[in-house]
């Protein structure tokens, strides 16, 4: 979650490279900031989703394994209609502002779950 944070981060890089919220159509960022973000956006997910679905299978009783690792995969659909949301009020907030609070949210959702650590753990009896 704090990787996807920083990917919003390179984000922000764009945002001012192109003098804030220009909205000029023919001010172009470098290619860079989008590269950049979708490496740390990739390298997130790939921290993220085997993990993810590994405490899943842990922490779900037995009967319910299955249909909690739906519910897992259910998760990223809801964040990709609530990011379809979101993303009509980038014109009208302006993108430093979505990317900035976007990037804010998620470093503490990340910061949250370090801080849940050692619950989950004793949840699932110290297996690792």
């Amino acid at each position: 979650m704090i990787l996807l944070g920083v990917g919003f981060f390179f984000m922000l890089g764009a945002v001012a490279e192109r003098g804030g919220d220009n909205q000029d159509i023919t001010v172009k960022a470098s290619l860079f900031w989008l590269v950049m973000t979708y490496l740390i956006h990739t390298l997130g997910e790939l921290c993220l989703s085997p993990v993810g679905l590994s405490v899943v299978t842990k922490l779900a009783p037995v009967k319910l394994a299955s249909l909690m690792m739906g519910v897992w995969m259910l998760a990223t659909f809801v964040a990709n209609i609530i990011g379809g949301f979101v993303s009509a009020y980038v014109e009208a907030l302006g993108a430093f502002a979505i990317f900035a609070t976007i990037a804010g949210f998620v470093i503490v959702l990340g910061a949250v779950m370090i801080a849940l650590n050692k619950p989950i753990l004793k949840m699932m009896h110290g297996v690792r």
